[in-house]
Formats: structure tokens, sequence, C-alpha cells
């Protein structure tokens, strides 16, 4: 009897009802908080081990949650983009390696760059940034930032400073050696200054004071200015074949780096060029008034399109990017 009065004087519903004498606000903050849960208990377990999203290790806690700690789902998305991008990443991982957070960025663009290519050729210099809790890998990329075969490493231990300054993120070596990367994501900007404040910097340093790229086939470091990897000796573009390249044949450069629409491009425009100034020539041959000039302003007009073809290409072909992609 005892326990049928207690029965009957207590109230139960159903797992998924509501108690109709809840207010309707009531209704919803207890429904906001069990998604708030959920999430939270699928963010991170730790009876299961690391998290893993497409297969590759992350920190799901600090990857989909803004500045503040607090779950976003537009940035879980965003983040979720990213990850589909480096399908390649766990061969660079180190054992126990966890992705924390992946941004947008480019490197420190030339003077060339800036002040005439801007809006012309400047995406083609597009990368990824993966932060771990180990190193932040540079990525270079295309448009569409899709992998190029190359990959190079900061490790936090070798680094004095990492802080982001505006839109440019700065990292300063225990050398004083600083490297720059310009306009990172806007949408992970305060995010990433959250992240960069807990970075473990100076832990253990390897003496290494600069970024170093990887090799694309074996994953062994390169030092800089190498045509070919030390170990597998798969072999790199090069600087000094690029510019010699854009100078003898038309968009040869821009060939030679994989650029094929800006090849195509400068191409198209240098054998125009060329066209003219043979017409004009022959025109100075034949006394025509005024085509000395003409021939003067055409190969100064030649001459700009081949610097440019000349110092860009170099420039595009820095990165330790394999000749012979379907080799690697």
């Amino acid at each position: 009897m005892l326990f049928a009065l207690l029965g009957y004087g207590l109230k139960s519903y159903p797992a998924n009802t509501v108690d109709p004498n809840q207010s309707r606000t009531e209704v919803y903050s207890m429904k906001a908080k069990s998604e708030s849960s959920s999430q939270a208990i699928s963010a991170y377990n730790t009876f299961r081990g690391p998290d893993c999203i497409f297969g590759k290790p992350v920190a799901r806690e600090v990857m989909f949650t803004s500045h503040k700690g607090v779950y976003k789902k537009r940035l879980e998305k965003r983040q979720r983009r990213r990850l589909v991008k480096i399908p390649f990443i766990n061969a660079f991982l180190e054992e126990g390696e966890q992705i924390m957070f992946l941004t947008t960025g480019y490197p420190l663009l030339t003077a060339l760059e800036r002040f005439l290519l801007r809006y012309f050729t400047v995406f083609l210099r597009r990368a990824l940034f993966v932060f771990t809790d180990r190193r932040i890998f540079y990525i270079p990329t295309t448009f569409d930032y899709d992998y190029r075969q190359s990959v190079a490493e900061i490790r936090y231990a070798d680094c004095r400073a990492v802080q982001l300054v505006g839109s440019t993120l700065e990292i300063i070596f225990h050398n004083r050696n600083i490297q720059q990367f310009q306009y990172i994501g806007r949408g992970e900007r305060r995010k990433l200054r959250s992240i960069i404040g807990d970075l473990p910097l100076g832990k253990e340093p390897t003496g290494v004071n600069n970024m170093t790229y990887l090799c694309a086939r074996c994953k062994t470091a390169v030092p800089q200015g190498s045509a070919s990897c030390p170990k597998c000796r798969l072999r790199f573009r090069t600087a000094d074949r690029a510019g010699k390249l854009a100078l003898l044949i038309p968009g040869g450069g821009y060939f030679y780096t994989g650029n094929t629409l800006y090849g195509i491009a400068f191409a198209i425009l240098e054998l125009l060029f060329m066209g003219m100034l043979a017409l004009a020539v022959f025109d100075v041959r034949d006394g025509l008034k005024g085509s000395m000039l003409a021939v003067i302003l055409l190969l100064a007009i030649l001459g700009a399109l081949k610097f440019i073809s000349f110092s860009h290409a170099r420039e595009l072909s820095q990165g330790c990017f394999p000749v012979h992609l379907k080799s690697v």
C-alpha cells in the first residue's frame, strides 16, 4: 500500500515527453540543454580514445568551438570542408599527433605580386595552414585549395613566438628569424589567437630556425634550394629552370610551374607582340615614318612581359614541387 501511494504521488513521464504543467519557455530551455549536452558528449569521449573525422585524428573540443570555447555549427562545417582538402595529411603526422585547427592564407607576397599582379595572379599563392598539437603545416594549394604535392612544417619547439598581427601570422624562431604569412582567414582569426596563446613554444628545440619542406614521397626534411630529395631522389622544380624557360619560351615559366592558364595567356601576349615587332621591323626597313618609335615601344612591352613572367615563375617554383606529380 505504501509503495502504491508513493507511486501515485510521483509523476513520471516517458523519456520523450514533457511535463504538461511546464511552460513553453521551460520546455525550450530543457531541449536546448539536452542538445548542448549531446553535442558535448559527441565532441569528446575519453573512453573511445582520439576522435577521427574522415580518418584524421582531430581535437574536436578545440576545432569546433569558438574563441570562447562555445560549440559553433558554422565553424564545424567550415573546418570539415578544410579537412576534406587534406586526405594526404596522415602520412605526415607522427604517432599520437592531433589536428587542432585549419585556416587559409598566403605566403608573404613579393613586391611584383603586391603592386602589379595582385588582382590577376595572387590566388596562385593560396595555402592551407594545419595547426596540430606539435607544429604548423604550411600547404601551398591551387585556387580551389587542392593539394600540389608540397608540404612544409614549423615546429613549435623551434619557435620563440607565434602571433597574429592584424591578418598576418608572424612566426619568430629562436635565432630571431621571422616567417610571415598574410591574409589569414577572416572567420578564423579570433579562434586562432586563442589557440596560439596556448602553444608549447620552445620546448626541446631541434635547432632548426626556419620553415622546413618535407618530401612528398618519403616525408624527409629537404634543405632549402635543393633540386631533389636527399633520401629518395625525387626531383623538384627549381627557380633557375623556371626562369630560363620563361625567357626562352613564350609562357614557358608558367607551364613549368603547372599554371597552364597563365602559360597560355602569356604565350598569346608574347607571340602577339613578337608578331607586331616583326612587322614594325619590316616597316623600318621600308623607311616608314614613325616605325622606329613603334619598334622601341614594342620592345619595351615585350621586355616587361618577359620580366614579369621570369620573376613570377621563379617565385612560384619555390616550394619543393615535384617535377613529375605522378611519380609521388
